[in-house]
């Protein structure tokens, strides 16, 4: 992140934790994802489970809700929730192909 000092980042992945936790005590049930990676090393983003970029660990439809999962996120990890259990969500993240106008 060009131009933006590790203070700026630190306070936003410490702001982005604690609503990540207040969702897993309340009704979420969070998994972490390892990145795919090629044989140099980098995140390959048609890897993993589904070519999804990540690696699902086992039996995470069985996750259960625990605040302290949120702790063991890093960079480069995707943090996912299951859903259908006390929360539905929907993806609409216009940079990833998401339309933020569900009517078109």
């Amino acid at each position: 992140m060009t131009g933006v000092s590790s203070n700026v980042v630190d306070a936003e992945v410490v702001t982005a934790r604690g609503i990540a936790r207040d969702l897993a005590a309340a009704v979420s049930r969070f998994f972490w994802r390892r990145p795919a990676r090629d044989e140099a090393g980098n995140w390959n983003p048609t890897g993993g489970h589904n070519e999804c970029g990540y690696w699902l660990p086992s039996g995470w439809q069985q996750t259960v809700a625990d605040p302290a999962v949120v702790y063991g996120w890093q960079p480069e990890m995707a943090l996912a929730a299951v859903m259908g259990h006390g929360l539905d969500l929907i993806d609409v993240d216009p940079r990833n192909g998401g339309r933020l106008d569900p009517a078109r």
